[in-house]
């Protein structure tokens, strides 16, 4: 059976995160470090985000202690 993930959109991870829409603009298109970029993809013209890879990438930004990566 496939692993069914979850994709939000750019509102959602906001809302989720509390994070403004444009700071994840910010993070998908500035890279500020090795492995910095924030992962998404294109659906059409829709930006989507898959939960699974924004908690891996939050985990892994916190635990090498990039606290600039969070400041908005």
């Amino acid at each position: 059976m496939a692993n069914i993930d979850e994709y939000l959109s750019p509102k959602q991870v906001s809302e989720i995160f509390n994070l403004s829409i444009s700071f994840l603009s910010k993070l998908r298109n500035e890279k500020q470090g090795e492995d910095a970029f924030l992962p998404y993809f294109k659906h059409g013209k829709k930006v989507l985000y898959r939960l699974s890879d924004l908690n891996a990438w939050f985990e892994k930004n916190i635990k090498k202690g990039a606290s600039n990566v969070c400041k908005q």
